[in-house]
């Protein structure tokens, strides 16, 4: 009896081993520094502004004001406290986020030159209405 020669097999074999295999480190750092260069790039959007004067070139994202991590070192979330949200002249199409209703610390919002629907954005404006101003 001849044994059966399935040589395509052994490649998504191989495949499924290195998948289970710590990635380099040379490949988690890259993905680092992808990160940090974003929330830099992100930092000096918002105009440089000092609450946020933590983030720098020298130190991990990590340690940063506002930034939180994953166990392996990625960044999970940003709370940057918004007060001001500028969307306009983007002409976005579709509906509101309702998500920025809950934005309590929010005090300005511009959404002029967009393509929101009137109805939509006088029921957001109802909803808002109950903001702290």
């Amino acid at each position: 009896m001849s044994k059966l020669h399935i040589p395509f097999l052994r490649t998504p074999l191989l495949l499924c081993v290195l998948a289970l295999l710590p990635l380099p480190f040379k490949v988690i750092s890259q993905d680092a520094n992808t990160e940090k260069t974003i929330l830099l790039n992100l930092k000096q959007q918002l105009g440089n502004p000092p609450s946020i004067q933590s983030w720098n070139s020298s130190s991990l994202p990590c340690t940063w004001t506002g930034v939180t991590c994953g166990d392996d070192g990625s960044v999970t979330e940003l709370d940057l406290g918004l007060r001001y949200i500028h969307l306009g002249a983007n002409n976005f199409t579709g509906n509101i986020p309702p998500q920025i209703a809950n934005l309590t610390g929010l005090r300005t919002l511009f959404l002029h030159q967009n393509q929101f629907k009137v109805k939509e954005v006088e029921a957001f404006v109802d909803e808002i209405r109950e903001f702290d101003w």
